[in-house]
């Protein structure tokens, strides 16, 4: 599985997903990816969907079980969703589980933590 890591700020760290399937062939790969920044301390996770082109029951599956991992003050959102994708996040509702943002610039600047 290929993804690109990058810390932003206070927490905020950005999942470049670069492969163009989330399917059965490399969502364990996946999961294992976003669990692995999950227990390195990334809080709020933005997972970059612009290169993917196509994703399947099992990359939704992926997605899914790492809500679970992120805990009660951390978040993952999902940016550049392709429309194949989107089309899927909405057939399925899960685009009422995930925010989604237009792009990784808005989807930093909405879960970075508000200043004081």
């Amino acid at each position: 599985m290929n993804i690109r890591k990058q810390r932003f700020g206070t927490g905020v760290v950005v999942l470049d997903v670069l492969e163009d399937r989330l399917d059965a062939a490399v969502a364990e790969d996946f999961r294992s990816s976003v669990l692995a920044a999950i227990e390195e301390g990334a809080g709020k996770l933005v997972i970059n969907l612009g290169n993917v082109a196509f994703m399947d029951s099992s990359g939704l599956g992926a997605l899914v079980g790492c809500l679970r991992h992120v805990g009660a003050e951390g978040s993952i959102v999902l940016s550049s969703v392709t429309r194949p994708v989107e089309r899927v996040l909405r057939l399925t509702r899960i685009n009422r589980v995930f925010e989604v943002f237009e792009d990784t610039a808005a989807a930093i600047q909405a879960s970075a933590p508000a200043h004081s």
